[in-house]
């Protein structure tokens, strides 16, 4: 079976709705402490991996990147899977998760292992990013605030 059919059975079962995008790609809500983000779901056929993108719902305004960048840099040391990452040319900024399925047909709990981390750690994390990227908060004290709760 497909792996983006699969991750759409597993969000209707979760009552949640995948948009497919195109071959390759869903596009799927997500409801986090942080408020509302995006989710992508993205098929790397050619390496047989699927990339689950939690986006952030603001961008980063070019004067606070490399603060926002300090702050991703303090969060990733020590995340035992995924990683925040910001495009540079428009401030976008998104947590990453993968999954190999290379010789498998997923099962729902993988899909679980690739969704929920990156919600479990937007959650803890982008309510104090984003209060660096609007000049808030700097990204040591940021970090501690992220971490203390």
């Amino acid at each position: 079976m497909d792996p983006l059919d699969q991750v759409i059975a597993w969000c209707g079962r979760a009552g949640v709705e995948a948009a497919r995008v195109d071959e390759d790609t869903l596009v799927v809500p997500i409801e986090t402490s942080a408020g509302r983000m995006t989710g992508i779901v993205s098929a790397r056929r050619d390496m047989s991996i699927l990339l689950f993108y939690a986006v952030g719902p603001e961008r980063v305004p070019p004067e606070r990147r490399a603060a926002v960048a300090e702050y991703m840099t303090r969060a990733n040391f020590g995340l035992p899977m995924g990683c925040f990452e910001m495009d540079w040319e428009d401030g976008e900024v998104r947590y990453r998760t993968a999954l190999d399925y290379e010789g498998t047909s997923l099962a729902p709990v993988q899909i679980d292992n690739l969704v929920q981390p990156a919600i479990h750690v937007s959650d803890r994390y982008l309510p104090a990013l984003l209060q660096v990227a609007r000049g808030e908060l700097e990204p040591e004290a940021a970090i501690a605030e992220a971490e203390a709760g």
